[in-house]
C-alpha cells in the first residue's frame, strides 16, 4: 500500500498520528473496519460520506468508527483522511 505526502500531512494535522502508528492500528482493528465504495449498501448508514465520492469517484472509503477516522484510498494508495462524526 502506498501513501501520499498529502495523506501523511493530514493524518498528523487532524489526528496527531504518524503513519507507523496508523498501520499498527490497521492490524489491531482489522475486524472493526468498514470498507465502502460508491455502490455500498452500508453507505446509507453514513449519508454524509456520499459527497466524498464526488471528489474521488473511484475511491474506497475505509472507516474506523471508534477512531472517528475515514481514509480515502484509490488503487491501493492512501490519498487523504478526515474525521467522521
Amino acid at each position: 500500500m502506498k501513501v501520499t505526502e498529502h495523506f501523511k500531512e493530514r493524518l498528523k494535522e487532524r489526528f496527531g498520528y504518524e503513519i507507523d502508528t496508523l498501520l499498527l492500528d490497521f492490524k489491531n482493528r482489522k475486524n472493526e473496519m468498514i470498507m465502502l465504495n460508491k455502490n455500498s449498501m452500508e453507505l446509507d448508514w453514513f449519508p454524509y460520506l456520499k459527497n466524498s465520492f464526488k471528489k474521488h469517484p473511484n475511491s474506497v472509503l475505509i472507516l474506523i468508527e471508534n477512531l472517528n477516522l475515514c481514509i480515502v484510498s484509490e488503487r491501493k494508495v492512501l490519498k487523504t483522511c478526515y474525521e467522521i462524526n
